[in-house]
């Protein structure tokens, strides 16, 4: 039987971007000539994993509509991600303040040793605490820098691809489709044969949110689920701003 390994066909865009399952390496994709049919496939010796693409696409539509919201839905849901977010820019504000508050103190330090106020061994010990200080809590601001400003316009843009995330993957070229998949889930996915199913190790968080948010909608249609004690303040982990395909 004739086999045909492609390095890019829009019949395969999950290709590399699946790890399997069992060794947890990259599988491939190729097409069967004489059937006409395409496959994703593990290459390891003695795994040998292997599955017809249509299949895996219909896997990962699946996996796709759990992001998917209804359109009256979409305002609510803004609203609830703000106020998810509230919490993860008060201590922004925070950090800032204690920032300003310990390079005050480190300048103090550093004009009393000046006017031989203090010995140096009492500065050298205060400054490095200080030092310290300040670092810690810049690394912690590195980390959000540009949430604040651009926060409104992730969200848009976020709720809107969850409108309808099964039209944007299916019409869009190769290229479209795997910065897409590698937007929801920056890691990839994997397949488990034994299982017949995904799992993802992380979803971009936005995403993920959205798809909290939509699914606690759908079971409670009176409103409920929008009590505060239900929505706890969200932290964004570093490097999972959204971009645009």
């Amino acid at each position: 039987m004739a086999f045909v390994y492609e390095k890019y066909n829009n019949n395969l865009p999950l290709k590399v971007f699946i790890k399997c399952d069992k060794c947890k390496n990259k599988m491939t994709g190729y097409l069967v000539k004489k059937k006409g049919l395409y496959y994703y496939k593990c290459n390891t010796k003695g795994c040998k994993v292997n599955r017809s693409a249509k299949a895996m696409h219909q896997l990962f539509i699946d996996l796709l509509k759990s992001f998917q919201v209804e359109k009256q839905e979409q305002e609510v849901i803004k609203m609830q991600i703000e106020e998810q977010m509230a919490g993860f820019f008060k201590t922004r504000i925070e950090n800032t303040k204690q920032l300003a508050e310990t390079q005050k103190k480190k300048e103090a330090i550093e004009e009393r040793f000046a006017l031989g106020e203090i010995d140096r061994s009492i500065y050298e010990k205060f400054k490095g605490k200080f030092d310290k200080e300040c670092f810690d809590i810049e690394q912690e601001l590195n980390k959000t820098g540009s949430y604040s400003s651009n926060l409104k316009k992730v969200i848009d843009f976020t709720v809107k691809v969850c409108l309808n995330p099964l039209i944007l993957w299916n019409k869009t070229d190769l290229f479209g489709k795997r910065v897409f998949q590698k937007l929801l889930f920056p890691d990839g996915i994997i397949y488990n044969r034994e299982l017949d199913q995904y799992r993802t190790t992380r979803t971009n968080s936005f995403f993920s949110l959205i798809g909290d948010i939509s699914r606690g909608l759908d079971g409670n249609k009176k409103g409920d689920f929008l009590k505060k004690e239900k929505t706890p303040n969200w932290v964004v982990p570093p490097g999972l701003e959204p971009g645009t395909p």
